[in-house]
């Protein structure tokens, strides 16, 4: 049995190729299984307001093909994303992470993108460069760029009640609600806080969510230089139960 539920470092992609010669895509965005016997399969959805699902046929090549053609081909990488990536957990600082850049630039070590990962920002949910640390963004940029190198941020959807951003959105209803109590669906450890804090989480099916937090990166890191953006956390990293809790702006996750 495989659980059809997105965790970190898990993806659920339900769509199975037979040795029979057909290929099936369970396609429901609803929280499930797939039980795989020897004699028979069963997909279940926890919750849905219907069912679909898309059979194709021929030889494993060509299934993979059709499911390419009805699923979207990706666009071809530009060639600076097909060099060496430098990340690790994590860089602390401005000064840091350019002086990894310079060694290897120095070196001659070719390097196309380097990632300042988590707690760079100044509490969980500011989406923006904590000063004393990163005190010059732009700069960083503009060297970076001279070495022809891009810089990376990593972009979490969690709010920190510690946030600037967290009671703007929760009064404008940008955060994921809960149906009972107040929108927690985790507890994370988050700068300057010895205990774990309770986090919420950017309602993504929001368009005004949306907006709001795209202000927020392209004020904060677009416009100093940085295009590139790592997504991360985006599973989110909750519990199990966060789905069976959730109401969103078209209704609970789970009716």
């Amino acid at each position: 049995m495989l659980d059809l539920v997105q965790r970190n470092a898990e993806v659920s992609i339900p769509f199975v190729v037979s040795s029979r010669g057909y290929g099936l895509l369970w396609n429901n965005p609803a929280v499930g299984r797939v039980e795989l016997g020897a004699t028979a399969t069963r997909w279940v959805a926890d919750s849905a307001r219907q069912i679909d699902y898309w059979i194709t046929a021929g030889t494993p090549v060509q299934i993979a093909a059709h499911y390419a053609g009805v699923t979207g081909r990706p666009p071809m990488l530009p060639e600076w994303a097909a060099g060496f990536w430098q990340s690790k957990l994590r860089y602390r600082t401005q000064e840091e992470l350019l002086e990894v850049a310079r060694e290897h630039h120095r070196r001659g070590l070719p390097l196309s993108v380097i990632v300042s990962d988590f707690f760079h920002w100044t509490q969980l949910g500011d989406w923006r460069f904590e000063p004393s640390e990163w005190p010059d963004p732009g700069a960083m940029v503009d060297e970076l760029a001279a070495m022809g190198i891009r810089l990376m941020v990593s972009v979490w959807p969690s709010v920190s009640v510690l946030s600037s951003n967290y009671q703007p959105m929760l009064h404008a209803g940008y955060l994921i609600a809960s149906e009972r109590g107040a929108p927690f669906h985790a507890d994370w450890p988050d700068r300057h806080s010895s205990v774990r804090l309770p986090v919420a989480f950017y309602d993504a099916t929001n368009p005004e969510a949306r907006r709001y937090l795209w202000d927020q990166l392209r004020a904060n890191y677009y416009k100093v230089g940085i295009k590139v953006f790592w997504l991360d956390a985006c599973e989110p990293r909750s519990n199990p139960a966060m789905s069976t809790t959730s109401a969103l702006p078209l209704g609970p996750a789970q009716r």
